[in-house]
């Protein structure tokens, strides 16, 4: 793969976005406590209508406690009885649950998969700090955090080698199809927090993406030269978070040597996702080097962690 012009080499925005705080909980919600459940779960009760109780199972899958996420059951009776089951988020930030509130509209109306409003605006409880977004639970919504990438403390490179029957019949596949959603993703909006926790897939095998508080649409950037390259730079941190959170997950990928983990990195992430809609001009923004970078990066600090494990072990 052509790696680009390097005189069109942006360093600023890519030393920022390969900062090591970079992508860590940037919109991160802390959870509702008990009480603050127990108040939320009584106004949806007056706004929905019929009983709402708080469920603690059916859970979405791994990693939505990172979300503030907790699930609750609207039960109806009369000539509309029946039940339904709702994921129940609160930001802090009241301005991000209307920013998650008009995303998410707004991706409906485009018609892309993602989470359904069950109420249409972000709703605000007495006594209760921030506001919440309430939507459908995704029946068999399963985020990709809960698939195994290959995590652990070996450092052996061996173990964890791209040509394991694993990582080549499951997790190649698997990050073709999700870099090509990605692909097809930009073509319409911009994550703004693209790590794995925020993607999941359903049973007929669609993808999702939710938490869409940051998300900025292809259709409200000016469509001039300007415009273009800032909603192609907005690609591009989509796609470092995203390499960024690969790398966190995978040591297939982190425990790789540079030269095996570009490799990995053209063949099965940005090609896919170049040939599905991606901007090919980010390849002249350095984004190869950049995810580089990161691979760097995150191998030292995996490396490190494995050091003091083994030392606390010996001690």
């Amino acid at each position: 793969m052509n790696k680009g012009n390097k005189d069109h080499f942006h360093p600023d925005p890519l030393r920022r976005m390969v900062a090591s705080e970079y992508s860590d909980a940037h919109y991160e919600s802390k959870g509702a406590d008990r009480e603050e459940r127990r108040l939320i779960t009584l106004e949806l009760a007056n706004q929905l209508g019929g009983e709402v109780v708080e469920r603690t199972d059916g859970r979405l899958g791994r990693g939505e406690s990172a979300h503030g996420v907790f699930f609750v059951e609207q039960r109806s009776s009369g000539s509309e009885a029946g039940e339904r089951w709702l994921a129940v988020k609160l930001h802090r930030n009241s301005w991000k649950a209307a920013r998650e509130v008009a995303a998410l509209n707004k991706a409906n109306q485009l018609g892309l998969k993602t989470l359904s409003l069950a109420l249409n605006e972000a709703v605000t409880v007495e006594s209760v700090d921030g506001a919440v977004v309430v939507t459908e639970q995704l029946a068999g919504l399963a985020p990709l955090t809960a698939i195994d990438w290959g995590s652990g403390e070996a450092t052996d490179a061996g173990l964890w080698s791209v040509g394991d029957e694993y990582y080549q019949q499951t997790l190649a596949p698997l990050l073709d199809q999700t870099s090509r959603y990605l692909g097809r993703m930009h073509q319409f909006f911009v994550h703004g927090d693209l790590q794995l926790k925020n993607l999941g897939t359903i049973p007929t095998g669609e993808y999702v993406a939710f938490d869409l508080e940051g998300a900025i649409f292809r259709s409200e950037v000016e469509t001039d030269q300007a415009g273009e390259f800032v909603y192609m730079t907005r690609c591009l941190e989509d796609i470092l978070t995203y390499v960024k959170s690969l790398l966190e997950q995978s040591r297939y990928l982190s425990a790789s040597s540079p030269q095996i983990f570009e490799q990995e990195l053209q063949n099965n992430i940005l090609l896919p996702y170049m040939e599905a809609g991606g901007d090919w001009k980010m390849l002249d923004q350095g984004l190869i080097e950049a995810c580089c970078q990161l691979h760097q990066q995150v191998s030292g600090n995996h490396s490190q962690r494995s050091d003091r494990n083994a030392w606390d072990r010996r001690a």
